[in-house]
């Protein structure tokens, strides 16, 4: 445990290293996340207590460790930053490389607070520094352009303060508002693009007249609806267009994670499993996760037989037309990578926005990294 002074405010910051006291934390970590959404900040799946947890116990690798900040006053919760610190062997020295544990199955994971965003980076990135002697290398992938990360700590390239730091262009973040005219959304994409898609729709329903989609949103639908996506897994699995990287199935705990994960989201309204289906089977399926007013579209896949007609990305359309006509939430993000299930290339002209997304690196200087990263700094100068 250590404390600091944060807007002159007395703030402790605590680590939380061991199971027992992450669960522990459960019901404040609830409870500061519906504060921070009540307050207008956005959803952050990927940094909430339900994720973490599940994460954890399903995902994590023989010898980490669980390095969780959190910010508080008088037992008032007020920030979490959920990290893990993961070993590893470089030139015959063990290296301590911390890491959001948001990255392993989510995207763009940030810190959970109330109040100013700011502040709580500020208060969390001290007590880090603070606790440098636990730590050698410290990587936060897509961060936001405009993050406090990159205003404050990337704003001087190399060494300062006893920390290297680099920052580097990261993934591109497809999104789409959700604010529109489903018809004003669809005209305003370029003639030749409108028509390859009705081109696609038509071959669709020639091969498969009586396609239809299903949706599936229940804690008790999720089992049953998870089988059937990794069913179509399977079948792309065997085929040539298998990608093994990006499918749920590739891991056992991937699996495991998924199985406890949208039952427990579908349950709060969080989560939903999109079928498309034709010919007597199922030809495509979306997985999507609400976090607040955004909807992510995590993963997609497509029955080989058919994927050369896209039905993924069709799914997906459909998804957000209908989304644009219902008007509860407010953008969709892609998440799903760009693999032989439905590509992403050919989605983008659809969307409307892409967020570019950065990744920094700290190198704790005052550690036995410190000679390593100074000599990578020099030679990339």
């Amino acid at each position: 445990m250590s404390a600091l002074l944060v807007s002159a405010t007395r703030v402790s910051a605590d680590l939380i290293t061991d199971e027992a006291a992450l669960l522990a934390l459960g019901p404040a970590w609830d409870a500061l996340e519906a504060r921070a959404q009540a307050g207008g900040a956005p959803g952050q799946l990927y940094v909430s207590h339900r994720y973490v947890r599940l994460a954890w116990q399903h995902l994590r690798q023989p010898g980490d460790e669980l390095f969780v900040l959190t910010l508080g006053d008088a037992g008032h919760l007020q920030a979490v930053w959920p990290l893990v610190l993961r070993r590893s062997r470089q030139a015959k020295m063990e290296v301590r490389q911390l890491g959001p544990i948001g990255i392993w199955e989510g995207e763009r994971p940030h810190v959970l607070c109330e109040g100013d965003a700011d502040t709580a980076w500020a208060g969390l990135w001290s007590a880090l520094a603070g606790l440098r002697s636990r730590w050698h290398v410290l990587t936060l992938p897509e961060l936001d352009a405009g993050s406090w990360p990159l205003r404050q700590l990337a704003v001087r390239p190399g060494v300062a303060g006893g920390f290297q730091v680099r920052a580097q262009a990261d993934t591109a973040a497809p999104w789409q508002p959700l604010g529109g005219d489903a018809v004003a959304w669809r005209v305003r994409r370029p003639a030749a693009l409108r028509q390859a898609r009705e081109h696609v729709q038509h071959a669709l329903k020639r091969r498969l007249p009586d396609l239809s989609t299903e949706v599936l949103n229940t804690g008790a639908d999720m089992p049953a609806a998870l089988d059937r996506f990794l069913a179509i897994e399977a079948r792309l699995a065997a085929s040539p267009l298998a990608d093994a990287h990006y499918r749920i199935s590739s891991k056992p705990e991937r699996v495991a994670f998924y199985r406890a994960f949208l039952p427990l989201l579908a349950a709060r309204g969080e989560a939903e499993l999109r079928l498309m289906r034709g010919g007597g089977q199922d030809v495509a399926a979306l997985i999507r996760l609400r976090c607040g007013g955004v909807w992510l579209e995590r993963h997609a896949v497509a029955a080989p037989d058919v994927v050369d007609l896209a039905p993924a990305q069709e799914l997906l359309l459909q998804t957000l037309a209908e989304a644009m006509r219902d008007g509860a939430t407010q953008e969709s993000d892609l998440l799903w990578p760009p693999d032989a299930s439905g590509r992403v290339e050919a989605l983008t002209p659809w969307l409307d926005g892409v967020r570019p997304t950065e990744r920094l690196t700290i190198w704790n200087l005052r550690s036995r990294m410190a000679l390593r990263a100074l000599a990578g700094w020099l030679l990339r100068r």
